[in-house]
């Protein structure tokens, strides 16, 4: 059975509780057989709910005590109170309103409570399917309004607070935080939340722990978390740092093949530019064709200084993905390794080539070439020297190579 508009926005975008959810499937199934009142009935029950949930949640807003406050949230409990006691909350002015809510939303809640009464006291007037899909429209627009202290404006001071080191550790954990943004936002307003908080959180001196927060906007799903992912592609810096701190959600970005193309094309002067490549080829994100003009284009433009403590299972994806059948052509077959510079910033990788795979005829000639010559690139010249030191097969390997084809043998080699 196909899900109704207001079903499926509920479900996806909602993040509602199971108590929510088991009313809102009561009215859908009501609605289905036609019995509107009970249909409306369950539905504005869930809108309370959600209503209820966040007030239980809410810290006391400004003007409240505490006792005062914890009164309240103690009626909410109360099965027998808790539905009158929503709809005073709503309407409160003294000691402060708990909803910052216009005369003209509180005028068209109102409106629909008495519909709520219609139904629950089987009075005279009459409730068809479109005063059950009207509500549901009303909800679904409207929901996020009800925020305590404010909704979204309310949030947002609360954003500047914990990005306030006057007021909130670096230490602090922003969960709660993330949780309250379905609660208070619509999807549609998103956009201009992580406007806000990309400016609340760019060029921070605490660089980690910002990172932690958007890392931490990936929790919310559906429509927030699409929006999230179209705004980090406009704002490539923050979106490169998040995908070096953890390179697994480069998977996010995976449907949008030049954005992803321009995530290793367009990166330069920094080896954690070989974490998210690790996080493209781990996940086949690169095409086949490409991968050696990834080669080409990352080695460089970065250093490979990640590779002097990398781990097996990596070196295992530079295998698998072809990255380092790529790699040996480039620097031995096509010779990059006679560039002094490219030579020194790519020897942790051609040291973990040469160890995995050992020497062949082209990677001695190569070699042998470079450093019979007068000027050399000293620090490779001292990777390959430590390799063959501590390898005795390998040491073997590449004098019989060497042999073979007639090369003569730079004297560092061997000793």
């Amino acid at each position: 059975m196909l899900r109704l508009h207001f079903e499926n926005w509920i479900k996806k975008d909602g993040n509602i509780s199971e108590r929510t959810e088991s009313l809102i499937d009561e009215s859908i199934l009501c609605y289905r057989a036609q019995a509107y009142k009970a249909a409306y009935l369950f539905s504005f029950l869930s809108f309370q709910n959600i209503i209820r949930e966040r007030i239980l949640l809410a810290d006391a807003p400004v003007g409240y005590e505490e006792k005062y406050w914890r009164t309240i949230q103690e009626n909410l409990r109360n099965d027998d109170k808790w539905e009158p006691v929503v709809m005073e909350c709503i309407d409160k002015q003294k000691p402060g309103s708990i909803f910052k809510l216009s005369d003209q939303m509180k005028h068209q809640y109102f409106y629909w409570k008495d519909r709520r009464n219609d139904c629950a006291h089987a009075k005279d007037n009459q409730i068809s399917s479109s005063h059950v899909e009207s509500f549901w429209l009303f909800f679904e627009s409207n929901i996020a309004k009800f925020g305590v202290g404010g909704g979204k404006e309310a949030l947002i001071e609360k954003l500047k607070m914990f990005f306030d080191l006057t007021f909130t550790p670096i230490s602090e954990n922003p969960e709660e935080l993330i949780k309250e943004i379905p609660r208070t936002v619509k999807t549609e307003d998103y956009k201009e939340l992580l406007e806000k908080i990309y400016a609340m959180t760019k060029g921070s001196d605490y660089k980690t722990s910002r990172i932690e927060f958007w890392h931490q906007l990936f929790i919310l799903e559906g429509d927030f978390r699409d929006k999230l992912i179209e705004f980090l592609k406009l704002k490539k810096g923050l979106c490169t740092d998040i995908l070096v701190e953890d390179s697994s959600k480069v998977i996010y970005f995976g449907g949008d093949k030049q954005f992803v193309r321009s995530l290793w094309y367009e990166m330069k002067n920094t080896y954690l530019t070989y974490k998210v490549v690790f996080g493209l080829l781990r996940n086949k994100l690169i095409p086949s064709e490409q991968i050696y003009e990834l080669v080409k284009t990352v080695t460089k433009n970065n250093n490979d200084s990640l590779f002097h403590s990398v781990s097996e299972s990596e070196l295992q994806v530079l295998d698998e993905s072809g990255f380092f059948k790529e790699f040996q052509k480039f620097a031995f077959t096509e010779m990059a390794i006679t560039d002094f510079d490219w030579a020194r910033e790519n020897r942790h990788i051609i040291g973990h080539l040469i160890s995995r795979h050992g020497f062949n005829e082209d990677i001695v000639t190569a070699i042998n070439t470079v450093f019979y010559r007068q000027n050399t690139p000293w620090k490779l010249g001292d990777k390959i020297g430590e390799l063959l030191e501590n390898n005795p097969a390998l040491k073997n390997q590449y004098l019989e190579i060497s042999r073979k084809i007639g090369g003569v043998i730079p004297d560092r080699f061997l000793d």
